[in-house]
């Protein structure tokens, strides 16, 4: 009994030192999207504090700032002094003059600095501080360095500051930017806030201590994380995309168009060419010629073809036009072949690839000036005939990574999946072997055909599981010397079971984001293109779960009346734990079933099978058609922001018909939508702005809300939440593309949430809330072992071996349908 009283002890105090300290800054911020951010410091103290309000001597602001690449415009902060009435401004304009004002509000301005905007944006974080000296009347401002001094004699003798960011009072215009590292000091008192959380509305010091408040806040940890989606383009026929690092644009081009997605405002242009491509696009393999402003694209070998067939062709980006290149072609089309342009030789090379029954080991070189194809001679050191190869290229140095083939290169022979690295020098044409990876008893996956390297010490790529239909990306990094590798962020979904299908994955400099492209397609036919980013440096699972953990308080003289108490709970809790915890476990399984959702008049049901009930309670999900349940969905996702605009739904649902037929088809089809939900009080579809929305309003529910509000609630309880999740999996027998996004996003948020509650439910012995945790995230992810794994010890607590051999049975049948093998389950954590 004392040595668990120890343990518990130990425990608590461990618990109750730990708080930012693990997480890396640059992962960290809180970022103002819109005119309704505010973030205040709280004005009272406990009271442990005195008069630490009103400051004598020095107050300082401290914080790394981060603007947009939008133009900002409107004001940052306001300082009110509440015991003279007086206000300090900080207000920023970014659209024309380029500056940053200190006024005081209603009277004069004082400070006044124009700024590098292109100095602060490459900077990416930059520091700002506002110094009030009261003892000798002067204001310090420094933004990034550059500081700027007013001397104000009528500055007082002493100040109490109300702090706020962004929204206050009449103030409504505020601009878009980030900040963190928040530090308020004067004469002896210090609060810092690291602005390192992932949700909630409540701001924590580095103590633990909620001392400040934030309203609508964006946090930035998130998106080092979670993949956002940023854009969805398509084209009725067979196309490339390529990334342009200098202009920051990606472009998504056909044989007629060109549409340039700017990863900096997010804006999209489409252009038409001034002539055809000469190319018949049916890879859209290409590359980037920075030097002379041109895009490349290719097609290593067409069947049938003609002698004046062009087969290389490059576009002039500023000009628009086409130029054919050449008409040469290799033996094959050499399918998912690695490549790298060397700009110094003006040289593309590309190695490996899948010919008809044949995998390749050959370097082939495309020489701009002479505009042919040849073999790259010279080349010693070992290869494998392999594709699906990674590439990458640092200074003279070229990586190569995994993919799959055989020795022979004979296709009949069979396939192996490699996990190694080759190094070839550009200088000594020499290859040589760096590593290869035991991947045994791990679902086999395959790289993108390019990879991000900052240095020789690690390189960055994506890797899925091919032969899977729909399949996920996610991210790795190894390392170049040993293979050690980590997968970093959560997954992006992808299509993958037609041979048009690629990702790519790029870095921008300026942002600090990854940059993801899928090109995905349904027939070899047409194409579509997603594009994702993520912010830098990037999250692995563990390290996310460890960076949203609620900050615990470091208050020791509460710490030491909690510990008392939590003593006394713990020998009376020893002392009744037989007989009271057979009684507990009973009372949960009553709570959950008690706490099924009931089916409520007005409302609809995501998750599980879609369901609709009217006013009156009745079932009549049968009026909405599958592409009536699409739209609404589509709606649901698009509400949240400002809705989605008439054109972007047409080109959405209807990308393969003409403008007029997309303007009918979205009109009947809306007229309709809107009829049927005549039956159901407190939704109805809105024509705002130029963009379709829901308005929403009480009576009505609907499960996907609800389950928004409680996952965002931290003290949300467990078994309301499971009730709403126990219908089944989010949107889960509606499998149409543009609810892809959808899904995804709906089961990032989710996941990392239930792993924490499941893991906490576990430690506090809540077994059966644990295996009902557990069921609800196999819905989202149905081979998360460490789900398994509490879910199994949760029955052999509850003393259920059947029910544990039968949950190991349904895994391992999931397990078999993606692996065609058994899974070998074995706790991997301690029992406790």
């Amino acid at each position: 009994m004392i040595q668990s009283m120890k343990t518990l002890i130990l425990f608590f105090l461990i618990a109750i030192t730990s708080y930012f300290g693990s997480l890396n800054a640059s992962a960290q911020g809180l970022f103002f999207k819109d005119p309704f951010n505010s973030i205040r410091k709280r004005t009272s103290y406990d009271v442990f504090k005195k008069d630490v309000n009103t400051f004598h001597h020095h107050y300082n602001i401290d914080f790394d700032m981060q603007f947009p690449y939008t133009n900002p415009f409107g004001y940052i902060l306001r300082i009110t002094d509440l015991k003279h009435n007086e206000i300090f401004n900080i207000f920023l304009d970014g659209s024309k003059d380029n500056i940053i004002e200190l006024n005081k509000e209603g009277y004069k301005e004082l400070i006044k600095y124009k700024f590098n905007q292109q100095e602060l944006k490459d900077k990416h974080w930059f520091p700002f501080s506002l110094h009030f000296n009261l003892d000798k009347k002067i204001i310090t401002m420094r933004i990034n360095g550059h500081q700027r001094i007013f001397h104000d004699s009528s500055l007082p003798k002493e100040i109490k500051p109300d702090l706020v960011f962004g929204r206050n009072d009449y103030v409504i215009d505020v601009p878009t930017f980030g900040m963190k590292n928040l530090i308020i000091n004067g004469d002896h008192e210090i609060d810092e806030f690291p602005l390192s959380q992932s949700r909630g509305n409540d701001v924590y010091d580095t103590n633990g201590n909620k001392t400040g408040y934030v309203q609508n806040p964006y946090w930035g940890i998130n998106d080092s994380y979670h993949w956002k989606f940023l854009k969805k383009l398509s084209s009725p026929t067979n196309a490339g995309c390529c990334y342009d690092p200098y202009n920051q644009n990606i472009y998504y081009y056909n044989r007629r168009f060109i549409n340039i997605f700017n990863i900096s405002n997010n804006h999209t242009i489409c252009k038409r060419f001034a002539n055809r491509c000469p190319v018949e696009i049916y890879l859209g393999m290409n590359f980037l010629d920075h030097f002379n402003k041109k895009i490349y694209t290719y097609e290593v070998y067409k069947s049938n073809k003609e002698p004046q067939d062009v087969t290389i062709a490059s576009l002039d980006i500023f000009q628009m036009k086409w130029t054919s290149e050449s008409k040469d072609q290799l033996y094959a089309q050499e399918h998912h072949h690695g490549a790298f342009f060397d700009e110094r030789k003006q040289e593309l090379v590309i190695y490996g690839g899948f010919e008809p029954m044949h995998y390749s080991k050959q370097f082939y070189v495309y020489n701009l000036h002479t505009r042919k194809w040849s073999v790259l001679q010279g080349l010693h050191g070992p290869r494998k005939p392999r594709y699906f190869v990674s590439v990458g290229q640092y200074g003279q140095n070229v990586y190569l990574f995994g993919g799959m083939g055989n020795a022979s290169g004979d296709q009949s022979v069979g396939r192996k999946y490699f996990y190694d690295l080759y190094l070839l020098s550009k200088k000594t044409k020499k290859i040589t072997k760096l590593w290869e990876l035991n991947w045994k008893g791990k679902q086999n996956v395959v790289p993108v055909k390019n990879m991000i390297l900052f240095n020789q010490n690690y390189f960055y790529t994506l890797c899925y599981s091919e032969f899977l239909s729909d399949s996920y990306l996610k991210l790795y990094r190894f390392s170049i010397k040993d293979g050690s590798y980590q997968i970093l962020g959560d997954s992006i979904p992808i299509h993958s079971d037609k041979i048009t299908t690629n990702a790519n994955l790029y870095y921008d400099h300026q942002q600090q984001k990854i940059m993801v492209t899928v090109l995905e397609s349904k027939n070899d036919i047409s194409s579509t293109l997603k594009i994702y980013s993520i912010n830098f440096p990037i999250l692995s699972a563990s390290e996310y779960a460890e960076a949203i953990k609620a900050p615990e308080s470091e208050k020791w003289s509460h710490t030491i009346f909690i510990s008392i108490c939590l003593c006394c709970v713990a020998i009376m809790t020893i002392v009744f734990y037989r007989k009271k915890n057979k009684e507990n476990l009973v009372q949960q399984q009553v709570r959950i079933h008690l706490n099924k959702n009931q089916l409520r008049p007005n409302s609809i049901y995501l998750f599980g099978n879609f369901m609709a009930r009217d006013r009156k309670n009745r079932d009549i999900s049968y009026m909405f058609t599958n592409r009536l349940r699409e739209i609404l969905c589509i709606l649901i996702e698009y509400s949240e922001s400002n809705g989605i605009s008439s054109k972007s739904l047409g080109t959405m649902l209807w990308e393969n018909k003409s403008i007029e037929k997309i303007k009918n088809s979205r009109s009947v089809t809306m007229n309709h939508l809107r009829k049927v939900l005549e039956e159901i009080d407190g939704i109805e579809v809105i024509y705002q702005e130029g963009a379709f929305k829901l308005e929403i309003h009480e009576p009505f529910y609907c499960d996907y809300y609800e389950c928004l509000k409680r996952i965002t609630d931290e003290n949300t309880n467990n078994i309301e939440l499971i009730s709403i999740l126990k219908r089944g999996k989010f949107l889960q027998e509606m499998d149409m593309p543009t609810l892809d996004p959808f899904k995804s996003t709906e089961e990032q948020m989710l996941i990392p949430t239930l792993t924490k509650k499941l893991d906490e439910a576990y430690k506090k012995r809540e077994y059966n809330i644990a295996i009902e945790l557990a069921k609800v995230i196999f819905y989202a992810d149905p081979l998360n072992a460490n789900a398994l794994d509490i879910q199994i010890k949760s029955f052999k607590k509850l003393n259920k071996p059947y029910e544990a051999k039968n949950a190991i049975k349904i895994f391992n049948r999931e397990y078999q349908k993606d692996f065609n093998e058994d899974y070998n389950y074995s706790s991997n954590k301690p029992e406790d």
